[in-house]
């Protein structure tokens, strides 16, 4: 896997399952206008073969604590022993 793909799938939008390239309305037809709210107010209930909006934070979060917060830490740790800081 290649760093770009790697930053690209752990740092994206949320993923929407099967409601992907459905507007709204197609969306309420397809699967009932109640349950298209539900996935649009719920923090925790995720779309068909989607992610809720919990699994997208917990996916980003990682992200930032493996690789952001290392790449901090590299550079503060660095400078520091350049007097830098």
């Amino acid at each position: 896997m290649s760093k770009h793909h790697d930053y690209t799938c752990l740092f994206s939008k949320s993923r929407y399952g099967e409601l992907q390239g459905l507007n709204k309305k197609e969306t309420a037809d397809k699967f009932g206008k109640n349950k298209v709210h539900e996935w649009r107010r719920s923090y925790d209930i995720p779309p068909p073969n989607g992610e809720s909006l919990e699994m997208c934070a917990e996916r980003a979060v990682a992200y930032f604590k493996d690789k952001v917060l290392l790449m901090v830490f590299i550079i503060f740790y660095l400078l520091a022993g350049y007097g830098y800081c």
